[in-house]
């Protein structure tokens, strides 16, 4: 435990020292209630090492994946909603034509104004 505590503090990963502080838990909880309590709460001191961070190029790769993803699907949406906003403006549109050229012989000038407009 002592060697792992030196290394941390020498190379300045914290790593190290984290999961120093784990293993003195179990070392500790060894020594005061013997081998058979470690063997039962082996879960929980096991569990402590959710609590261990990863060190700081893991961190720094993960997020850059993460930003990737987010950037990647937020151009999805952008354009998930613009593509509905196209298709609704179509559809009524073409809900507008298709009411109106059987009463008028001039369909063709409703469908020129509406594509004339944008």
């Amino acid at each position: 435990m002592a060697l792992l505590v030196l290394h941390g503090k020498l190379t300045s990963i914290y790593l190290f020292q984290h999961l120093a502080m784990v293993v003195s838990v179990a070392g500790l909880v060894a020594l005061f209630g013997g081998v058979s309590l470690l063997r039962t709460v082996a879960a929980p001191v096991a569990f402590l090492l959710f609590a261990v961070p990863p060190p700081y190029w893991v961190i720094t790769v993960l997020s850059w994946k993460f930003q990737q993803i987010s950037s990647v699907l937020g151009v999805a949406m952008i354009e998930l909603m613009v593509f509905r906003y196209i298709f609704r403006a179509i559809s009524s549109t073409l809900a507008i034509i298709s009411y109106r050229s059987p009463k008028r012989a001039a369909g063709c000038a409703i469908c020129f104004r509406f594509s004339a407009s944008g």
